[in-house]
């Protein structure tokens, strides 16, 4: 039996993982340039017959390993996930959209390995989250790159002149969970370390302590810092609509290799048992846990990654632009899509699992910290500086009503709807919908929405990752999305269009 612990693969090991124990040092940046090692789509919806499509591209020369994982709106719940390995230059297209069950579920026809396989059907979303999922948003994570190409991964996940990878399921056996025990033990399939996993059957008569690759061991290092490009779509095929964009695109994040298994966890006497490498890592505060950890120990591998997020992404306000016209032959409508991302970093799931959740709140104990509500202020102008026709015909000077309205944020996800007193009219049909009544005699304009943590909440806190050592979140309110404007011709479906356009962020 060839061990890891043999001379040759030991000094392999330390230098693997000599670069992740402990907290991560780089830092996150926001990526002005669209390419990242991790990224944040603000939207999908299955809503009213919506589809949402999405694409990843890894643009570098190393094959890439990514956590693709999907978010309710309502308290950003991991309500599906799972890992996508793609050979170098390689691009996965997928579209999440309901079945004939009106189940959500994810589906491709690409040929790129995932973790697990698609079945037949697609990936159908688990009841466990699926209520309110119509909508959320979506987490992809660079997870880690190999070494080297000629490593047991990447070869049998490169794809060959059919267009097809050697083999998809030599591939997936390194995404199984390793007995603490076998950690080490190359004749054993899975996930060993956050750098390092075995794929067995991949093994040739010649494994010994100093051929890795014919071993069947795969070792890791960082995703590349602009490996991924993502992007996404929102399709009305009846209404005519589309429109898309970038991802949020983040550089730094994945600063160490982050491998995780992709099995259940396990229940032992009615008690889920900690799992240091297990599936719902990495996520936006980093991860994994150390191999060899047992508990939520303070010698965990790098974690720390969520306030240097919210660094990046916090603000106190968005400005866009909003219309709400109706005319004989079309009307124009605006939904702005607000997502805060992360606050499931702040909740404290130990406590919870314990006690239930109907001790905790903001109120109570001290297990629900996040920054929701948000208090929403909105101002809201025409597009003349504020000037507009008043009931007597003569002009009157006014911030276009000014900050008119305070209300509150409560979800992850959030829709404002644009509409005047007389209308319902929107775009996306959102479970998660506020409405901004327009009080200004004007049919389009900009606003300018202030996000601050509700005044009555605690202190935020970050759980992660000893929910024992809480940590004090830094950075104003996370907030990402856009404005979605349609042009709606009615019944002419054929010529309605509409378009997307990213927030901007004001730091007052």
């Amino acid at each position: 039996m060839t061990n890891f612990k043999r001379a040759g693969v030991t000094a392999a090991v330390a230098a693997a993982t000599a670069s992740y124990v402990g907290l991560s040092n780089a830092q996150v940046e926001l990526s002005t340039a669209d390419l990242g090692d991790a990224a944040i789509i603000p939207y999908y919806t299955v809503q009213d017959g919506l589809r949402t499509g999405v694409h990843i591209i890894n643009t570098s020369a190393a094959t890439q390993v990514v956590k693709f994982r999907m978010r309710r709106g309502s308290d950003s719940l991991d309500a599906l996930d799972f890992n996508v390995i793609m050979s170098p230059q390689d691009e996965w297209v997928a579209s999440i959209s309901k079945n004939d069950d009106d189940q959500i579920v994810v589906t491709t026809a690409d040929t790129t390995c995932t973790a697990p396989a698609q079945p037949a059907g697609g990936f159908v979303m688990p009841e466990t989250f699926s209520e309110g999922a119509e909508e959320g948003y979506i987490e992809v994570i660079g997870m880690g790159q190999p070494v080297s190409e000629a490593l047991s991964l990447p070869v049998t996940a490169k794809h060959g002149a059919t267009g097809v990878p050697l083999s998809c399921d030599l591939v997936r056996d390194n995404f199984f969970r390793v007995p603490a025990g076998s950690i080490g033990n190359v004749d054993v399939k899975g996930v060993h370390l956050n750098s390092a996993t075995a794929s067995p059957a991949t093994q040739t008569d010649d494994c010994d302590d100093t051929l890795i690759p014919e071993c069947g061991i795969t070792f890791y290092e960082a995703t590349d810092n602009s490996a991924l490009k993502v992007s996404y779509f929102v399709r009305d095929s009846e209404g005519g609509l589309e429109f898309g964009n970038n991802a949020v695109h983040l550089s730094g994040f994945s600063d160490v290799p982050r491998m995780t298994n992709q099995q259940a966890l396990i229940t032992v006497n009615g008690e889920l048992q900690f799992d240091p490498l297990n599936f719902e890592l990495p996520n936006l505060d980093g991860g994994p846990y150390d191999a060899g950890t047992t508990d939520f120990s303070a010698t965990a591998s790098p974690f720390g990654k969520y306030n240097e997020v919210r660094a990046v992404l916090g603000g106190l306000g968005l400005v866009n632009d909003w219309s709400a016209r109706a005319t004989s032959d079309f009307s124009v409508n605006t939904d702005w899509v607000v997502t805060i991302p992360g606050q499931y970093l702040m909740v404290n799931w130990a406590e919870i699992a314990f006690n239930g959740s109907a001790a905790c709140g903001k109120t109570g104990a001290d297990c629900i910290s996040t920054d929701l509500p948000v208090s929403l202020g909105v101002s809201l102008y025409d597009r003349e500086e504020g000037q507009f026709a008043s009931d007597d015909g003569e002009l009157s000077v006014s911030p276009g009503g000014g900050e008119f309205t305070t209300d509150t944020l409560e979800n992850e996800v959030n829709v404002l709807q644009f509409a005047t007193a007389d209308s319902d009219a929107n775009v996306l049909g959102s479970q998660y919908a506020k409405t901004v009544n327009i009080q200004v005699e004007a049919d389009n304009g900009w606003a300018k929405v202030n996000l601050a943590p509700f005044p009555a909440a605690k202190p935020t806190l970050i759980y992660y990752p000893d929910p024992n050592s809480a940590v004090a979140a830094s950075g104003g309110v996370p907030a990402i999305g856009f404005a979605v404007w349609e042009r709606n011709f009615g019944a002419n479906a054929a010529a309605n269009y509409g378009r997307a356009i990213d927030h901007s962020y004001s730091s007052n």
